[in-house]
């Protein structure tokens, strides 16, 4: 069994919406945990990584000036008896000693095989792999001891996400060298079977030793049994990875090995049931079977709970849920105009608008007067459906806004950082953001409009600037930051004060420490200079911008807008409850709905 990317959420609660929410959470995962050991006499949980943070409750724990006491999230997969737990990237977001402090009230294994400590005095719990040993039962009755090798890997780009925290504490390995070194030393220490714990997502099969996702590479190394996946959200078995090369995606498969990969925030448990063999010469699987089992259902798109709050965990989870309530209801500002994120993909928003704002409010402040470069802000939308389902998104009424919105329009612990840009490389920044979008043609009706394998926070709007952008071109990078078309132009028109942009212009542009640390790959972005690196939160500058009174800013022209196109049409989806907020433009209409819960928009160039 395997849960992955909780990313703390422990309670089937939406806090950043203030409501339940009936597909999410541990202490409903919990349940299913409870029944899955109950079909057998032989079984082993693990977590996959991005466990403690990610949900206000969480992170309240971390935020607190003493964090000695007990961490929720810690002492529900205590109760679970979680048998390992692997670490992901996620879990370095507030820095080592704090994650040292949670991690010392573990009672079970935690391991990390490819992040490893420089010195005696970086405080680092975990073990690079895990040898279980086990009596199992086989169909007879008959007991066998059988030694189970755990290895946990990650993406080696946490270097580059939380470089504040790590450099020079910490070196991040590749993952399949680490993972290849691993597993023959678990095989010769007498591992019988071999699970490797990979948070990551698929990749290409490569063994890159700078791949941010590997587990089809993984599956093919000698020895390794099983392979789990995580970071990405994705379901494995599942639809979404059908029809890739070496994947099953409806036995859950890798390169012919057993794999899953359980969505996110306990949304689903992972079962692979093994039917182990020994015919003398050693264990072996001889066949499996793999499955995504979820805490709920959709009815109409509408989740329904399948299972109901495990009693335990819920009673864990109780006086930390509660805190949080009231810390949410807290009024912070307000805003006079009401803002979404339902279309934020596919034009300016509002949401956006006021994240960019309060990092150049506060960017300003903390900048010498003597730059003489002027200051443009970056900001992309984040709660855009989805991995998250068609619930996630970011909805405000004009009126006062509590601490809860704060953390809907930006849920994570991102610091603010100013960064000096070329005019040239402003440009490529914006290409990458333009990749968004696949390419339309002429004539053909309703072509899919935004690529699902971007994610919507690596879609960055720089305001301050004012462009096109023509989906109808060939995209000069693709999804993964790489160049793909090296003619390919698609952004146009881009100016600034109302001029167009000249070659030796230079910018300081305020921006997240995600991006600004190499955070989804932006290609422009790896000579910038930084100029300003703090260590205040982006959600902290939003309340402080709010409580100084300001709200979302009011601009006669938009910052972006597509190339008018005639006879090109394009369809794209939002959630459900997108109908009621206003559409952006007039050549957006609502064309229905599925049966996942998302409306479905066609838009005219």
């Amino acid at each position: 069994m395997a849960t992955s990317d909780l990313h703390g959420h422990l309670m089937a609660y939406d806090y950043a919406a203030d409501r339940t929410q009936p597909g999410v959470g541990l202490v409903r995962t919990a349940s299913l945990i409870g029944q899955a050991r109950g079909e057998v006499s032989n079984s082993l949980l693990v977590d996959n990584g991005d466990f403690l943070f990610g949900t206000m409750m969480a992170d309240a724990w971390a935020n607190a000036a003493v964090s000695q006491r007990e961490n929720p999230v810690i002492a529900a997969m205590n109760a679970l008896c979680f048998d390992a737990v692997g670490l992901g990237n996620h879990e370095f977001n507030f820095g080592l000693e704090t994650l040292d402090v949670a991690l010392a009230q573990a009672q079970f294994p935690v391991l990390c095989a490819n992040v490893l400590p420089l010195g005696r005095d970086v405080p680092f719990r975990a073990k690079p792999s895990f040898l279980l040993r086990r009596q199992l039962v086989d169909d007879d009755g008959g007991r066998h001891s059988l030694s189970l090798g755990l290895v946990s890997v990650m993406p080696p780009q946490v270097m580059q996400w939380d470089a504040s925290y790590l450099a020079g504490r910490v070196e991040a390995r590749g993952i399949v060298d680490t993972a290849r070194l691993e597993v023959k030393a678990l095989r010769a220490a007498g591992a019988d079977i071999v699970v490797v714990m990979n948070h990551s997502g698929l990749g290409d099969g490569s063994a890159d030793p700078s791949a941010e996702n590997a587990g089809l590479a993984l599956a093919r190394l000698p020895g390794v049994d099983v392979v789990l996946c995580g970071h990405k959200h994705r379901c494995l078995p599942g639809a979404f990875y059908e029809g890739r090369a070496d994947v099953d995606a409806q036995a859950g498969a890798l390169a012919g090995a057993p794999a899953a990969m359980p969505g996110c925030w306990g949304s689903h448990l992972a079962v692979i049931d093994l039917t182990l063999a020994n015919e003398g010469a050693g264990w072996r699987i001889s066949r499996h079977r793999a499955e995504l089992r979820a805490i709920a259902l959709r009815d109409k798109g509408v989740p329904k709970a399948r299972v109901r709050d495990d009693p335990a965990i819920a009673r864990i989870a109780a006086p930390a849920h509660a805190a949080t309530l009231r810390q949410i209801r807290r009024r912070v500002g307000r805003i006079d105009t009401p803002i979404s994120t339902h279309f934020s993909q596919v034009a300016p928003c509002g949401v956006t608008a006021l994240v960019a704002a309060a990092q150049a409010w506060r960017a300003a402040q903390l900048l010498p007067d003597n730059t003489g470069q002027p200051l443009l802000s970056a900001a992309a939308p984040f709660r855009c459906g989805g991995a998250g389902g068609p619930e996630d998104y970011t909805v405000l009424q004009a009126g006062p806004v509590l601490a809860k919105d704060i953390g809907a329009i930006y849920p994570f612990p991102n610091r603010l950082q100013v960064l000096r840009v070329p005019s040239r490389q402003v440009l490529e920044w914006l290409e990458h953001s333009a990749a968004q979008f696949r390419q339309l043609c002429t004539g053909e009706p309703d072509q899919p409009l935004v690529d699902d394998a971007f994610p919507s926070y690596n879609f960055d709007i720089i305001h301050g600037l004012h462009y096109e952008i023509d989906p109808t071109q060939p995209p000069r990078f693709d999804a993964q930051g790489g160049l793909c078309n090296a003619t390919g132009r698609r952004v146009r028109n881009v100016r600034w004060n109302g001029a167009p942009l000249a070659e030796d212009d230079t910018f300081l542009v305020a921006t997240n420490s995600y991006r600004a640390q190499g955070g989804g790959n932006v290609a422009a972005l790896r000579s910038a200079e930084s100029v300003l690196d703090t260590d205040e939160t982006l959600t902290d500058v939003l309340e402080a911008y709010l409580k100084a009174g300001h709200g979302v800013p009011a601009g006669d022209q938009p910052v972006w807008r597509f190339a008018q196109r005639a006879g090109v049409a394009a369809l794209f989806r939002s959630g459900s409850s997108a109908g009621e907020s206003p559409a952006p433009c007039a050549r957006i209409e609502r064309v229905g709905h599925d049966s996942g819960g998302y409306s479905w928009f066609r838009l005219e160039l």
